[in-house]
């Protein structure tokens, strides 16, 4: 309801100050309030403490639009089997930055009794191939682009490491 809403978004903020104090990505899982999310993002990042905030929509079910936004605001958008395989999300993933894209599965989001078997992470490679006759590039220009977004995306924890 209501409340469980509330609750979630100022949850939200809270984890916004997180990942800001300790420079850390937010990973946003996004179905309907595409809108909501990007004035909550402007209102988090023209704040102080939203300096250096970003991070990566995933299963990115935006329109184009939204994705530049998004993209605008240092995140990158993850594209999954279930939207190669929608024509819907065509033109945003052949008008993505590739710069603010990121191939990957869509488990454990979804029971694998709910998820064609090309959604295992061992179909990446036939998602990218999808994604490259798409977009009219090679299959390993969006592999290396899309794990040099990564990379730059976990850096700092990578470095960790």
């Amino acid at each position: 309801g209501a409340a469980d809403r509330g609750l979630q978004i100022e949850l939200f903020y809270i984890l916004c100050a997180i990942a800001g104090e300790f420079k850390l990505p937010l990973i946003l899982s996004v179905r309907r309030d595409h809108a909501g999310m990007l004035e909550r993002l402007k209102t988090v990042t023209s704040s102080v403490h939203g300096i250096g905030i970003r991070g990566l929509v995933h299963h990115f079910t935006g329109s184009k639009h939204e994705a530049r936004e998004y993209a605008a605001m240092d995140f990158l958008i993850s594209l999954t089997s279930a939207l190669v395989d929608s024509h819907v999300r065509h033109e945003v993933i052949v008008e993505a930055p590739a710069s603010r894209i990121i191939v990957e599965s869509l488990c454990p989001l979804f029971s694998l009794a709910t998820v064609s078997p090309r959604a295992h992470p061992m179909h990446l490679e036939q998602t990218t191939a999808r994604m490259a006759n798409l977009r009219k590039i090679s299959p390993d220009e969006i592999q290396k682009q899309s794990t040099q977004n990564a990379l730059r995306l976990f850096s700092r924890m990578l470095r960790a490491v």
